[in-house]
């Protein structure tokens, strides 16, 4: 089944207005350092040297029981206020700061937790802002 002209040039019309907005879209910017320490984030240029050193080697053993490949991590607290938060996210940060690694943050806590005040709220960036997707 073909498509008519038509539907091709509307389509066309649809990816050319979303492309547009994506342009206008801001970059997310990086937290400076001052930020980083602020909300307790572990980071190469930490002055809390020991506490980088206890998340480097959590992320060492982690990556070891996997031979260097890919895994998963869950983290929870038995009670609140546990620092599961606090913990996750380092695990990540310290992840991601390794040369050729990535790191996907998922929190799965329906009430708010440090994450809220530090990451971008993902509905900034949610498909249903473009029209057509």
């Amino acid at each position: 089944m073909t498509k008519r002209p038509e539907q091709a040039t509307g389509l066309n019309e649809i990816i050319g207005a979303n492309r547009a907005r994506i342009t206008e879209m801001k970059e997310v910017s990086r937290l400076s350092e001052v930020e980083f320490e602020a909300h307790r984030v572990v980071h190469p240029l930490t002055r809390n040297k020991a506490t980088l050193a206890q998340f480097n080697e959590l992320v060492q053993q982690l990556s070891a029981r996997r031979a260097g490949s890919n895994f998963v991590v869950g983290v929870t607290g038995v009670v609140r206020g546990a620092g599961a938060s606090y913990v996750a996210m380092n695990v990540a940060a310290a992840l991601a700061a390794e040369h050729r690694r990535t790191a996907l943050l998922v929190q799965c806590n329906p009430y708010p937790t440090a994450l809220n005040r530090l990451l971008v709220p993902l509905s900034r960036y949610r498909s249903d802002r473009l029209p057509g997707l």
